[in-house]
């Protein structure tokens, strides 16, 4: 219900618990054409910059009007980032990358 209503969720536990694969699991049972949703799987790791990652991000949506973007018209997008917890912290406890998502929420 929360995909379906436009809410952001984050699965939180140990490693090895299977959250990747619940994800994975239901965004591949969505039917993407009566929902009109569209899902995208992004791969965090300890080299993933805030570069790297707008990169990927706009690699799936398009550009509309002057500075807005989006998935194609009458369209929804899930961005899937898996291990969120895995890029480099730098010398002042930040993680750009995490830094880059918090904007865009």
């Amino acid at each position: 219900k929360l995909v379906k209503n436009g809410k952001y969720s984050m699965f939180v536990g140990n490693a090895g618990t299977g959250k990747t694969e619940i994800i994975k699991h239901y965004l591949d049972g969505l039917d993407k054409d009566a929902d009109n949703i569209l899902s995208k799987n992004i791969v965090m790791s300890y080299y993933t910059s805030s570069f790297t990652l707008q990169q990927e991000l706009e690699g799936y949506i398009d550009k509309r009007s002057g500075t807005n973007f989006g998935p194609p018209m009458g369209k929804k997008m899930i961005f899937f980032i898996d291990d969120l917890n895995l890029p480099y912290v730098e010398t002042y406890g930040t993680q750009n990358s995490i830094a880059l998502l918090t904007q865009h929420m």
